[in-house]
């Protein structure tokens, strides 16, 4: 393979390049989304003089895929992208387009695997590399690459976890898939299953919970993801960092203490006390300021 193009976004797809840049690879041009992750700026600093990257807001545009298909490359990355690729870009390279999901593959196909892997509890849980087709999630599989996900592990911690076992596919499987002999494992449909898409309005806290289930909930949305948030006072009030308390006997979403440490809000079993927060409209900040700050007593209530 002489050609290669690299479609990506984000801090995976940004780390990912670089490890192909570092291996050599012949790279003939980059194609990053406009408003993703990191910015583009990142993509051009990397790259270089010598490697032109494009902009773009859909990959799949008619414009964009006579582009790729001038430069007749012989295989195309396409990593961290939130778009799937129509057929007719699909096609254009004689030896595929390779991609990544952030699960074990056939199992957890689907959208936001970081977000759903803490919600749901998991404790192990990888990055695959696969050939892309037109079915998400379902191409052959190349290779996996498995972490752990600690149970105080937030987001931000998985989605590095998930960046290095990118890299550390691209490491191994770039050299094979060059000399044509990666592997190609077909996925096997009886153990998969599918999360769906989550957006930010997904994150509204249920204080009917149990408190180490919204420990959990908190853990999972938290950056680089929109937040979980309650409602005080007819606003927003996102919650990036909170910890499980002792129990306490209140209706669930009652303030039941205010300390140094944060906030506590009973919840259905449990409390959990809110350890950083941030206003609609105001900067992310210790709980406890922002209950001096905004009035928050115990005995009120947050829903």
């Amino acid at each position: 393979m002489n050609k290669l193009v690299f479609i990506g976004q984000e801090e995976t797809g940004l780390r990912c390049l670089e490890a192909l840049v570092r291996q050599g690879a012949p790279l003939v041009a980059t194609y990053v989304r406009a408003a993703g992750g990191v910015g583009v700026a990142a993509f051009e600093e990397l790259a270089g003089s010598d490697l032109p990257v494009y902009a773009v807001e859909d990959i799949n545009a008619a414009t964009h895929v006579e582009s790729i298909g001038r430069l007749q490359p012989d295989m195309i990355y396409q990593i961290s992208w939130s778009q799937l690729l129509r057929e007719e870009l699909l096609a254009i390279p004689r030896h595929g387009v390779v991609g990544m999901h952030c699960s074990l593959l056939p199992r957890h196909r689907g959208r936001a695997p970081i977000p759903w892997s803490i919600i749901l509890g998991l404790r192990r849980s990888g990055m695959s590399m696969f050939y892309l087709d037109t079915r998400a999630d379902r191409g052959d599989l190349i290779g996996q690459e498995e972490f752990a996900i600690g149970p105080h592990d937030y987001a931000a911690e998985v989605y590095d976890k998930a960046c290095a076992a990118a890299v550390r596919l691209v490491d191994v499987y770039h050299p094979q898939l060059l000399a044509g002999t990666a592997p190609r494992i077909s996925q096997c449909g009886l153990l998969s299953d599918y999360w769906p898409k989550r957006t930010p309005c997904d994150g509204l806290i249920d204080w009917n919970m149990a408190a180490p289930r919204l420990y959990d909930w908190v853990r999972a949305l938290s950056h680089p993801f929109p937040g979980a948030f309650a409602a005080w006072r007819g606003e927003r009030l996102r919650v990036w960092r909170a910890s499980v308390t002792v129990a306490a006997v209140a209706a669930a979403g009652t303030v039941v203490g205010i300390d140094e440490a944060g906030i506590a809000v009973a919840t259905g079993e449990g409390v959990l006390r809110l350890e950083t927060v941030q206003g609609e409209g105001e900067e992310e900040e210790p709980a406890t300021a922002y209950a001096d700050r905004r009035g928050l007593a115990v005995g009120d209530r947050i829903e």
